[in-house]
């Protein structure tokens, strides 16, 4: 999960990464997929609000543990 979709596309393909599928939007949010110089898969997806960002911030809050 990245904040900026783009930005993380862009930095990756600046370090020799190559972009199998751009930067999509769906409902929830944007997916991306990539290759690194080596070939392997990679995924990054950024949540355009809602349900897995609202989970991911309870896990992390100390409030929710209690």
């Amino acid at each position: 999960m990245v904040d900026d979709i783009d930005a993380a596309v862009a930095r990756a393909v600046a370090a020799g990464a190559k972009v199998e599928q751009p930067a999509r939007t769906a409902n929830w949010g944007k997916l991306a997929m990539l290759a690194d110089p080596f070939g392997h898969g990679v995924c990054w997806c950024s949540s355009s609000g809602g349900g897995t960002t609202n989970s991911q911030q309870a896990l992390r809050s100390p409030a929710s543990r209690s």
